[in-house]
């Protein structure tokens, strides 16, 4: 009888030590989760500079590897990396005589420095609106905060930064008329009110790297084992300015001093908003 006793006991002992290692499997499995999202995302600019007025949003989107590090049982580290096509659209004053935005490409459709425009047989345009679409590598940086399970969903708040490299910028442009100088100060108006579309304005671009807030709302449904299906709902907001500021390319104003040619460029402080819309699944 003593023995039997004695096998029972080492039984109950080693299924009690199975289940503690069991427990500390999963929970060390908890601590790092993956998962892949889409975001759908409306974006548009904001400015206190009453020459670049915000005009509209365009609808971005989004896509990306999630990467969550478990900090306490409410909290984890939510980081990853992906892929953000953004922009907006802004309009500029336009005061003939006082204020009218111009530039000057080549007959590429490049650039070109207002200085050495006319000796390079380049066409200057009068620019009123534009709209702006921009590729950025995204790197989320944020505090995520969950709720206990009720009914296998969990709710949760999102706040921190986002790190962004800028990998494209272009816009379509639309203009009041285009000139084409016959000598330095006489021209030939060549079109009026068109679009030019897909022009590539990243040398007008701001520093590449960004740093903006992100904050929101989300919540997470349990389908199975760890698996689960998430949405969430944040708004972010840049801390760079989208443009150069000045612009090394737009000006408003030209004078002629001493048989040298002086220009006031734009300035710019456009910031990039959205509403970043994320479903996904974390595993």
């Amino acid at each position: 009888m003593k023995k039997y006793a004695m096998a029972l006991v080492a039984l109950l002992l080693l299924t009690k030590s199975v289940n503690l290692s069991a427990q500390t499997t999963t929970s060390d499995n908890d601590k790092v989760r993956f998962g892949l999202r889409i975001t759908p995302q409306p974006t548009w600019f904001t400015s206190n500079d009453k020459n670049n007025i915000p005009s509209g949003s365009v609808m971005g989107f989004g896509f990306g590897l999630n990467l969550e590090l478990k900090l306490t049982s409410v909290a984890y580290l939510l980081t990853g990396i992906g892929g953000d096509f953004e922009g907006g659209k802004y309009k500029l004053r336009n005061e003939p005589g006082s204020y009218n935005v111009v530039y000057w490409l080549d007959r590429d459709n490049n650039y070109v420095q207002p200085a050495l425009a006319r000796k390079k047989s380049s066409i200057v345009y009068a620019l009123d609106n534009r709209k702006i679409s921009t590729t950025f590598l995204s790197i989320p940086l944020q505090l995520k905060l969950l709720t206990s399970e009720y009914n296998g969903i969990r709710y949760y708040g999102l706040f921190g930064g986002e790190l962004g490299i800028r990998i494209a910028m272009k816009s379509n442009d639309h203009y009041t008329e285009t000139r084409v100088y016959e000598t330095d100060s006489t021209y030939v108006v060549t079109g009026s009110h068109f679009t030019s579309t897909g022009l590539n304005i990243g040398e007008e671009g701001s520093f590449p790297v960004r740093f903006g807030l992100n904050a929101g709302l989300g919540m997470e449904y349990r389908l199975g084992g760890s698996t689960t299906f998430f949405s969430s709902v944040s708004f972010f907001r840049s801390f760079v300015g989208v443009l150069d500021n000045p612009s090394p390319y737009l000006y408003y104003r030209s004078e002629l001093s001493g048989g040298k040619e002086t220009y006031q460029f734009v300035k710019s402080n456009l910031r990039q908003n959205a509403i970043r819309i994320s479903i996904g699944l974390m595993f």
